[in-house]
């Protein structure tokens, strides 16, 4: 009986030691890497479902991933349903210090939901003052994670196909009420360009991009959220921003054609 016991120890030991050596083999002393060189880049996503359905297939979030591989990591903090009262509530979650660090950009898209009429649904809508407010906190807070205001990219919300929406809503089972008005989202869309100016952010205007077309049903899924060619709009007009942003960025470790 001791022989067995004695021979789990050996093993246990022997199994200690080979998980030190890993962990000493791929270490950062063993092979000079600093801290800082593995803590990557990181372009952060921040709003409401706009930006939590993003990663969807052919959503604008997915693409930037696309567009930054082996240079940032994208980081998805998009919550449905959420408004700027919501987001600065948990703020020290979604703006822990493991997702701000070596920031290289921000993206901020709040306003559809803060936007909805009163009592439109439980965490809806937030007055215009109040949301121009939390927009100038969120901004703050993103600059004390490091970020200049060049690096932070505002997005104004964009208009709603209301009657779809209307109709969407009641098959979702979201009531039966009215719950947008254009009159009033685009109240939020310009106190965002108000605060981005006024900060000097980086500003994409879905609100003029999607209200300016002709048909504005086929950039949504459901009346308010993004449909594919939505995103795409949004896409491409974040594009040359988080582009620009991150052209001083080299890619991540060697290219494969120059491995032994």
């Amino acid at each position: 009986m001791s022989v067995a016991i004695n021979s789990i120890v050996n093993t246990f030991r022997s199994c200690k030691f080979v998980h030190s050596a890993v962990c000493c083999r791929f270490g950062t002393k063993s092979h000079g890497i600093s801290k800082a060189h593995q803590d990557w880049p990181k372009v952060l996503l921040l709003g409401d479902s706009h930006t939590q359905r993003s990663f969807n297939e052919g959503g604008w979030g997915s693409q930037l991933a696309d567009l930054l591989q082996r240079k940032c990591d994208v980081l998805n903090r998009g919550f449905n349903g959420y408004t700027t009262r919501t987001a600065l509530r948990y703020k020290s979650t979604i703006l822990h210090r493991s997702v701000t660090s070596n920031l290289a950009a921000a993206i901020l898209f709040f306003g559809t939901n803060d936007s909805a009429l009163p009592g439109a649904y439980t965490h809806g809508h937030v007055p215009l003052d109040e949301y121009k407010s939390n927009l100038n906190a969120l901004v703050q807070l993103l600059t004390e994670c490091g970020l200049t205001e060049q690096q932070i990219i505002m997005v104004t919300p964009a208009p709603a196909d209301v009657k779809t929406w209307f109709i969407e809503k009641q098959i979702q089972g979201y009531g039966s009420d009215e719950d947008r008005k254009n009159s009033i989202t685009v109240e939020y869309a310009v106190a965002c360009k108000k605060v981005a100016k006024q900060h000097g952010c980086r500003l994409v205007n879905m609100w003029d991009m999607i209200n300016n077309r002709q048909d504005i049903s086929i950039y949504f899924s459901d009346g308010l959220h993004l449909s594919k060619l939505g995103s795409q709009v949004l896409y491409d007009a974040l594009a040359p921003h988080v582009a620009e942003l991150t052209a001083h960025l080299p890619e991540k470790l060697p290219d494969w054609k120059s491995l032994d």
